[in-house]
């Protein structure tokens, strides 16, 4: 060694009990007795060098208690060992033990006629493929640091024979090199590692850097998002002015978790409330919530969290569980369906597979970019009976237990309601109270029965506006729940409670 490396090395004289250290020759660290000694004084010397590493100080790193002779080592501050131009690479050979890759490139001329090196993962579809990741792995293969190096005699076994890893540089300049990465050190900072230009050398290079070529496919796979939805001349009429989905023709959700497919619709044909967005059609006709929550995956895409499957054959969609998944989404948008099928990857329920058919891959999904994931069928059901805004109604009307009805208008310039119970004036304020009441009157059970009895109350909600009037029914099926029905149609139960509850406040509005 040069005599100038000699004069790099701070030595420390110790007593003859030996103590280990991160630059120490593998045979240093045989010995588990010496090595559990002194655990205090490692830690304080290892956070001690990683400040001094990560800081960039450009005095020398101590080796402490060295075993070999020192003109057989030369530790230094970080310097480089390899630097070759990216640009001149053209193919990577990378083996270890999840299996072999070839990475390539090619100059390619951009939209602006200039040429740009374009990395290729050979066997895989070039547009499946993360462009970043490939570049990193080529810098890393393009350029080495080293902390320290040893002159290879021969004599001690750095892993170089078995190695973890090789990696094999082709370019234009130059003769092919290898990168042969053996065993770490004891505490895992570093790695042996022998680049075929310096054969008579091994060269203690960070192991995080090293680690960066163990990689498989499927790690190196564009996992952004799914995604979503595209505008074009068929659909853009279901698209609003900022480009993002706003309407669709139907939804449906099935799967595993459901019992009965449900099917939404947009509310265009006024049956409920024009404050009721979407309605369930199926099983039960419902006004329906959390389809926003559903649609967003088809209206932004879904941000992943990795992938699982280059494809989606039969094959692959039965090893993931998507064959027979939990969920199963499906919209229809200008007669061209979109569906996902989501399942969780275990039963922790925090990740799940998703399989869309805006996407090749299979990948995965952390539970949080699923907000509706948990629900139920009940959970997609609004339970208000009602949703009209009261500057809507023009006539309240009561049949059946009471018989009653209220004229309502709207007094633009005093902004009040004047109210009519017949020929009586009723207050306004206290109308509106009871309205407030009355409108968050919701169904605890969407179950619902077949009853030949007569409705015990039916009330009738006429409109200002074009829309039909809103007829609610009230019949008792035990002695704690009403059923009622909108429309005609079965909707859920209530607690008889609620329905004494409702009389009373009506008959508190008639004047005496």
């Amino acid at each position: 060694m040069e005599e100038n490396n000699k004069n790099e090395i701070i030595e420390e004289q110790v007593n003859n009990e030996e103590q280990s250290t991160i630059f120490a020759a593998p045979e240093q660290h045989t010995d588990k007795g010496k090595k559990s000694q002194n655990p205090l004084l490692k830690k304080i010397i290892a956070a001690l060098l990683c400040v001094a590493l990560l800081a960039g100080a450009t005095f020398a790193v101590v080796k402490l208690i060295p075993e070999k002779e020192p003109e057989d080592v030369n530790i230094n501050q970080s310097y480089q060992v390899l630097n070759v131009d990216p640009a001149q690479i053209t193919k990577i050979t990378i083996e270890h033990e999840k299996g072999k890759m070839v990475i390539t490139s090619a100059m390619v001329e951009n939209d602006e006629k200039e040429l740009t090196q374009v990395w290729s993962l050979e066997g895989y579809d070039n547009s499946l493929i993360d462009q970043t990741s490939l570049s990193q792995i080529a810098s890393y293969a393009a350029a080495i640091s080293a902390f320290g190096e040893y002159d290879d005699d021969g004599t001690v076994d750095y892993g170089i024979n078995q190695p973890k890893i090789k990696v094999t540089v082709e370019g234009t300049a130059g003769d092919p090199y290898t990168i042969t990465v053996g065993n770490e050190t004891a505490d895992g900072t570093y790695s042996y590692v022998k680049v075929s230009s310096a054969p008579d050398k091994i060269y203690l290079v960070n192991a995080g850097t090293m680690s960066g070529f163990i990689v498989e496919p499927l790690e190196l796979a564009i996992s952004t998002a799914i995604p979503k939805i595209e505008k074009n001349d068929d659909n853009a009429g279901y698209f609003d002015s900022d480009g993002a989905l706003s309407t669709f023709d139907t939804l449906t959700i099935s799967g595993t978790r459901f019992e009965k497919k449900l099917v939404f619709k947009p509310n265009k044909d006024g049956a409920f409330s024009d404050y009721a967005t979407y309605i369930c059609t199926s099983p039960l006709m419902r006004v329906a919530q959390g389809v926003e929550d559903v649609m967003e995956i088809f209206k932004s895409g879904v941000s992943a969290s990795g992938v699982v499957s280059f494809d989606q054959s039969a094959e692959k969609l039965k090893q993931f569980g998507l064959d027979n998944p939990e969920w199963i989404i499906t919209i229809s948008v200008a007669g061209q369906e979109y569906t996902y099928r989501i399942t969780p990857s275990d039963n922790t329920y925090t990740e799940y597979f998703v399989a869309s058919s805006t996407d090749r891959m299979i990948r995965t999904v952390t539970i949080s970019n699923l907000e509706f994931i948990s629900n139920e069928e009940k959970d997609f059901y609004l339970g208000f009976m009602a949703l009209e805004s009261i500057k809507e109604i023009s006539e309240f009307s009561l049949s059946g237990d009471i018989n009653t009805s209220f004229i309502l208008s709207y007094d633009e310039d005093n902004e009040v309601y004047i109210v009519k119970n017949g020929d009586k004036d009723v207050i306004g304020t206290d109308f509106q109270n009871f309205y407030a009441e009355f409108i968050q009157i919701t169904a605890i059970d969407y179950n619902t029965v077949s009853t030949s009895e007569k409705p015990s109350l039916t009330l009738t909600i006429k409109h200002n506006n074009s829309n039909e009037d809103t007829v609610l029914t009230f019949t008792k099926i035990s002695d704690t729940r009403y059923q009622y029905t909108s429309g005609g149609n079965a909707m859920g139960q209530i607690p008889a409670t609620s329905y004494d509850r409702l009389l009373r406040l009506i008959e508190k509005l008639i004047p005496a």
